[in-house]
C-alpha cells in the first residue's frame, strides 16, 4: 500500500477539466506483454493474472471487470459488470446499451454503469481498479476526448483504470 495517498474524487459525469484526477491512474499496458502474434493466449493470460496479483491483490483492491459489445459491432448492444469485493463477495450485472449501439459505446456504458454501481459501496480507504479490454476508451479518457466518461462520484483512496487483453 502506498505510504501517502489521499482520497480522490473521480467522476465519469463531469468533464475532465473539472475533475481532480491526481489519485486516478490510467494504465494501458500489461508488463512483459508483447504484440498479439508473439505470445499465445495462455501466456497473455498468465502475464495478466500475475500483474493482477502483484499490482491489485484481491484482498486489498475492489476489482471491477467491465465489458461491452454489440451485434455486428453496431446494433443490440450490451454491457457486463463483475465486481469482486476485497471481502470475497461479488456481484454481476448485465445491462442493455441500446438497439443502435456500437461496441465502443457499449464499452463506455459498461464503465459508467460500473462506476455508478460501486459509488455507494466505497469509502475513503477503498482502492478500486476497473479492468477493461477497451483500450480505445481508456486512451480517449486519458486524452480528455471522452467528457461523458470522465465515473459517477467515487470517493476512495485510489482509482485505477487498467487495460487487460
Amino acid at each position: 500500500m502506498p505510504e501517502l495517498v489521499h482520497p480522490s474524487h473521480f467522476s465519469l459525469e463531469e468533464p475532465p477539466w473539472k475533475n481532480n484526477l491526481e489519485n486516478v491512474s490510467i494504465q494501458t499496458t500489461v508488463p512483459h506483454l508483447t504484440t498479439k502474434d508473439e505470445q499465445s493466449d495462455v501466456q497473455k493470460k498468465a502475464l495478466t493474472l500475475a500483474m493482477l496479483d502483484e499490482r491489485y491483490p484481491q484482498e486489498a483492491w475492489m476489482r471491477v471487470f467491465t465489458d461491452g459489445s454489440a451485434t455486428d459491432a453496431v446494433k443490440r448492444g450490451g454491457a457486463g459488470v463483475y465486481i469482486q469485493h476485497p471481502s470475497g463477495e461479488w456481484q454481476a450485472e448485465a445491462i442493455p446499451t441500446g438497439l443502435h449501439c456500437t461496441n465502443y459505446r457499449a464499452e463506455v456504458e459498461a464503465l459508467i454503469h460500473a462506476a455508478n454501481t460501486i459509488s455507494s459501496k466505497v469509502n475513503p480507504d477503498t482502492q478500486v481498479v476497473f479492468l477493461t479490454d477497451a483500450l480505445s476508451v481508456l486512451q480517449a479518457v486519458n486524452n480528455n476526448k471522452l467528457p461523458q466518461l470522465t465515473t459517477h462520484n467515487i470517493k476512495c483512496l485510489k482509482t485505477v483504470l487498467q487495460w487487460v487483453p
